[in-house]
């Protein structure tokens, strides 16, 4: 998802406890919920600061939490 924009993730650029929050999310979700589903609502969580990183002239970046929101921060 986050190569569609053009960029990478910086190693170890994913705070574990954001994938344990949308992993929670999901199962709250229950059943109905796909795999597809929660690419989605990342995407749609993310897109932005994608989007502003690219613009930027970001190549890689790491996924934080601040305030309870998910953005990507360009790495150098």
């Amino acid at each position: 998802m986050i190569q569609g924009y053009g960029l990478e993730i910086s190693v170890g650029g994913i705070n574990p406890q954001i994938l344990l929050d949308l992993v929670e999310r999901q199962r709250k979700l229950g059943h109905a919920a796909s795999a597809r589903d929660l690419v989605r609502g990342i995407e749609e969580t993310i897109a932005d600061s994608l989007i502003e990183a690219k613009r930027r002239g970001g190549k890689r970046v790491s996924l934080t939490e601040q305030d309870g929101k998910v953005s990507a921060q360009i790495v150098q």
